[in-house]
């Protein structure tokens, strides 16, 4: 419960310095798209008219959130906070299941003052819900790997005699849990459709055999578990997980995601247990121009309502008819394959590229930047300076070579890791797309937390030489006899023995040079952010603010053609047509055939009174786009009302 509340009250604290942002009660890019999707269905329209295209489990909890607390951001985006607040104690039960008490404290505290999640809490971003499902299960996954180790049952507290012996223990309950492990899959697979894979993989870790020793010592009241305490050189024997258990997790997934194929093919008639985003998605993460990173398949439709309808018509247009949503998907992923097969070497080099990316410190931006929000809250700038990704990877390197002898019980949390991973490098990289990882780092950042502890208790010992043999000679004891009951070690039960100091170092040095290597152009990300916060403010006709943010931009990103057009929207609206003039002329340099410029310097030199050179302006805008209807009347407008040899 400390770690929920220290959780909470640091989120609480945070929402309160980032209200004045403009974002926050103004939700732009996926935000305003999942604003929107919520609104229409907490109207009602709950089944919806076409196949899901975007991951759909976020907008109806936003849409059920809505429909609890009202319309306020202010109120849902405290909901999401506790469910924030919350990750972080189920992830110390579960670090204390798979690790030990002493670990899953710590990972509940990582978390609870973790920059990035803090930042991801606060958004109307489907990260929180991605974290919070995560932190679920692997509390779940805890409970089953606790209970699979022991060696006889634990008595019901709520069942006092009279019962059957059967019933009346938890022997059962790791069988139960794994239906809900299975229904946690299913909505997490609809949050970040890469999760699917996990099915396969808690599917094999229910049917994989294990380890377990007899004699184990008590803890807590309860038989000892080798998923806790260590093995040393006791009796091992085979024990076999819950098979039965395999038959309720796909009942239990299938139960969530079969809801979703039937909506999808009642309304659209094709069947998909998730979304038709697959092959655009994949196509952006890996063709000619791919960059790692998002790029829209239309320069300048990066947000979320031109993603389908471009998907769509670029590949109608492709083949010339049209097609359903799954062969549009099959469309993209037939490009992406044609790139792969022709250029293999520069696709594995790209590939390698992304998954540098993933374990980068950075956390790449969509369209609401991490490096921002930490401009104007203290502590989200506080927290990320200490504790970020590229601290959390260190410490976690530390806790799985500290339970490396382990690895028979942890295995599952490393195919996890690789899974997510993984699944993120093969598409495209975002901060939020790599959400999942934290908790799982999180456990083993905890493990190495307390061995590091116990690598600095160490110190004194070693710079007083005048002990160590009585030392060396009981520790020689110990490993020959097993740890001894009466004489318990606190928190020795990450791993068999402490990882030596010279070691420790090294690792953390290691990883850490290598998470904060400068992989991306933080630069002219961080410029796309300046831009879109100036493009907010200019919907809020904050014009003034607008300008300063997009100059921002500007700098940080010379050769942009948004951030030029926008800041001569801007200029032109505060009626500085000079400035305006020359901000719409650098975007044409950049993108000669872009129409909206053409006619936006036409409206200017009207303004000013120069007919000519609106006209000349105008009648470029309609060779661009012969469709447009509001330059062409203009055109005629001004035509009719020329005036021989004025300029």
């Amino acid at each position: 419960m400390g770690v929920v509340a220290l959780a909470l009250g640091v989120r609480v604290l945070y929402l309160y310095q980032i209200e004045a942002m403009p974002f926050f009660y103004h939700p732009v890019g996926d935000a305003a798209s999942y604003w929107d999707w919520a609104g229409r269905i907490a109207d009602g329209d709950w089944l919806g008219t076409e196949p899901f295209y975007q991951a759909p489990a976020y907008p109806y909890f936003l849409a059920l959130t809505r429909l609890v607390v009202g319309d306020d951001l202010w109120r849902v985006r405290v909901v999401q906070l506790v469910l924030g607040a919350l990750s972080c104690g189920l992830l110390a039960l579960a670090g204390r299941w798979f690790v030990s008490r002493g670990a899953g404290l710590c990972a509940g505290l990582i978390v609870a003052l973790y920059g990035p999640a803090i930042f991801f809490d606060g958004l109307i971003q489907k990260a929180t819900l991605s974290l919070f499902l995560m932190s679920v299960l692997l509390c779940l996954l805890g409970w089953i790997a606790r209970s699979t180790f022991q060696r006889r049952s634990v008595p019901h507290p709520l069942i006092r005699g009279g019962g059957s012996k059967r019933w009346g223990t938890l022997t059962l309950a790791p069988v139960f849990a794994a239906f809900f492990v299975g229904v946690v899959l299913g909505f997490l697979a609809l949050t970040r459709e890469q999760a699917l894979l996990f099915g396969a993989v808690v599917l094999v870790w229910l049917l994989s055999p294990t380890l377990s020793r007899a004699g184990a010592r008590q803890q807590d009241g309860a038989p000892a578990l080798c998923s806790v305490a260590p093995c040393g050189r006791r009796t091992l024997r085979p024990t076999f997980r819950h098979p039965q258990g395999v038959t309720l997790l796909v009942l239990g997934m299938a139960l969530v995601l079969g809801v979703v194929g039937w909506r999808n093919y009642k309304v659209g008639g094709e069947i998909s247990l998730t979304t038709f985003q697959a092959g655009p998605n994949f196509y952006i993460g890996n063709h000619d121009g791919a960059t790692g990173r998002y790029v829209a398949l239309k320069r300048g439709h990066e947000a979320p309502p031109f993603e389908r309808k471009d998907a769509t018509e670029l590949a109608e247009a492709a083949v010339g008819h049209s097609l359903t949503p799954r062969e549009v998907s099959n469309y993209w992923l037939g490009r992406a394959w044609d790139f792969i097969k022709r250029h293999p070497a520069r696709w594995v080099s790209l590939l390698l590229y992304k998954w540098m990316l993933v374990w980068n410190a950075y956390e790449i931006p969509d369209t609401e930047s991490y490096t921002l929000y930490a401009h104007l809250s203290w502590l989200l700038a506080l927290c990320g300076r200490i504790n970020h990704f590229g601290v959390l990877c260190p410490l976690a390197a530390v806790g799985v070579v500290a339970t490396a002898r382990r690895w028979r019980e942890l295995w599952l949390l490393y195919a996890m890791i690789a899974t997510v991973a993984l699944g993120v490098a093969v598409f495209y990289v975002f901060g939020r797309y790599r959400c999942p990882l934290v908790p799982l780092l999180a456990i083993f950042a905890g493990a190495g937390v307390c061995e590091l502890r116990r690598v600095l208790q160490k110190l004194p010992a070693l710079v007083k030489p005048s002990e160590p043999r009585a030392s060396a000679r009981a520790d020689a004891a110990r490993e020959a006899t097993g740890p001894s009951p009466e004489s318990p070690e606190p928190d020795r039960q990450i791993g068999e023995r402490t990882i030596p100091l010279r070691t420790a170092v090294l690792l953390v040095l290691a990883v850490a040079i290598a998470t904060n290597l400068p992989l991306n152009p933080e630069r002219e990300l961080d410029g796309m952010a300046y831009a879109n916060l100036g493009v907010v403010l200019g919907q809020q006709q904050k014009y003034a603010a607008a300008i300063y943010f997009l100059e921002q931009a500007s700098e940080h990103v010379p050769d942009s053609v948004e951030t030029h057009y926008n800041l001569g929207m801007a200029y032109s609206l505060t009626r500085d047509y000079e400035r305006a003039l020359l901000h719409f002329r650098r975007a044409q340099e950049l993108d000669p055939d872009l129409m909206a410029v053409d006619f936006q310097m036409a409206t200017v030199y009207e303004a000013r009174g120069q007919l000519e050179d609106a006209i000349r302006h105008y009648e470029r805008a309609l060779k661009i786009d012969p469709r447009d209807e509001s330059a062409r009347s203009a055109l005629a407008r001004l035509r009719d009302a020329r005036v021989p040899g004025r300029r």
